[in-house]
């Protein structure tokens, strides 16, 4: 923790929100949080009085109250769940917290534990917020990370001077209206660049079967375009492969040359369009509409079967298990009701709806007259290795 904090230059007080491993264990959670006072304990000022939390407080919380343990992704967990509470300004609560393990002992310390959500805003001027995270490995490989917000960009403009091309593509012709419709609901609310959003759309999404094109040079241009195309309407500013009248609108051949080869299926570069400097920011926008089609198994008549029995292919391996004359799972009933009472290793208590198998088809091998060993499944056919003897003579042994 103190390696992170030091790399980064900050000092623990500087944080709003701790995203805590949590093993949930009795001596796991007092050891982690203890190992935290003692970094809050080793600034140099001593203890700090406060953090850049809600309420002057570090405010502590772990994602395996929501999720459990994830194992060898929980690291990650904990990551995503940070970045999430930096951006939507909120600390949630830990699920099911009820009260404070008696091991732990916060008091003279600005930890705090996340009892309830808290409004987190971000704060014109202020110091970024900053949050920290922490993952232990099984192994004993232990993570400290500290994490601070994306810097807060100036509003949209109103427009743009210059004619943009913002390119559209699908896997299918439905999904294609669609997204052209998502886009038009997200730009006529007024709150994205249409620069970012051409090059977003350029640089930041897989180029499917499906393809269409829109010259803009405004947001109300690229909203009405895209609700027309939604619609099944045509409109001067949509570009097809066999319709590419709109590509015209922009400004050089190139420009021209490069989406149609893209309209036509090719893979281009479209930072060649950016010739005024580097491309914008890429931002969030509209999912993918996948289409969201069910896909059920073929209705069908299932044979008849008993409670509790599993039907097998007759050449699986399964179906040559027997003890006592009888095909069962290894390993899930008790060996000493099917066998006859003959001891067959432990008992094993029968597994509901997974004890008895019968094969599909073929008779077993004791339904054909041949009674198999109870051990049979030990050693199946083939050959076997014949133990090694022993040399008779005697080892050489130094005095």
């Amino acid at each position: 923790m103190r390696t992170a904090l030091d790399r980064a230059g900050l000092r623990a007080g500087d944080l709003g929100f701790l995203e805590a491993h949590g093993t949930g264990t009795p001596l796991g959670d007092p050891i982690e949080l203890d190992a935290f006072r003692e970094a809050l304990a080793a600034e140099p000022d001593g203890m700090p009085g406060q953090a850049a939390g809600p309420q002057g407080r570090l405010w502590v919380g772990s994602a395996k109250s929501n999720i459990g343990h994830l194992e060898g992704a929980s690291g990650l967990a904990g990551l995503i769940k940070a970045v999430q509470v930096l951006r939507h300004q909120v600390i949630p609560a830990n699920a099911n917290f009820t009260g404070l393990n008696p091991h732990i002992d916060l008091d003279g310390t600005p930890l705090a534990i996340a009892d309830r959500s808290l409004a987190w805003p971000r704060v014109p001027g202020a110091a970024p917020r900053r949050a920290a995270v922490s993952a232990f490995g099984f192994g004993g490989s232990n993570a400290h990370a500290v994490l601070e917000e994306a810097p807060q960009f100036d509003a949209a403009p109103a427009g743009s001077a210059a004619m943009l091309a913002v390119p559209l593509s699908a896997a299918a012709p439905g999904a294609l209206g669609r997204l052209a419709a998502d886009l038009a609901d997200l730009v006529e609310d007024g709150t994205v660049d249409l620069r970012q959003t051409a090059w977003t759309l350029q640089s930041g999404r897989r180029a499917l079967a499906h393809r269409m094109l829109i010259t803009a040079s405004g947001r109300a241009e690229l909203a009405a375009a895209a609700r027309a195309f939604a619609a099944g309407r045509e409109h001067p500013c949509i570009a097809t492969a066999d319709r590419a009248a709109a590509l015209d609108r922009l400004a050089r051949t190139a420009d021209r040359d490069l989406a149609r080869e893209w309209l036509s299926g090719h893979s281009v570069s479209w930072a060649e369009l950016w010739t005024d400097g580097e491309p914008p920011r890429r931002i969030p926008l509209v999912p993918y509409p996948f289409q969201g089609e069910p896909f059920w198994l073929p209705a069908g008549r299932r044979p008849a079967q008993a409670p509790g029995t599993v039907v097998l292919p007759a050449d699986h391996p399964l179906a040559r298990h027997q003890v006592g004359g009888r095909t069962i799972a290894p390993r899930s009933a008790d060996a000493r009701r099917h066998g006859g009472g003959r001891p067959h290793g432990p008992a094993r208590r029968a597994v509901p709806a997974s004890g008895a198998l019968r094969p599909r088809t073929a008779a077993g091998p004791a339904e054909r007259g041949h009674r198999r060993r109870d051990d049979d499944h030990r050693h199946p056919p083939g050959p076997r290795l014949r133990p090694r003897r022993r040399s008779a003579r005697p080892s050489r042994r130094r005095s």
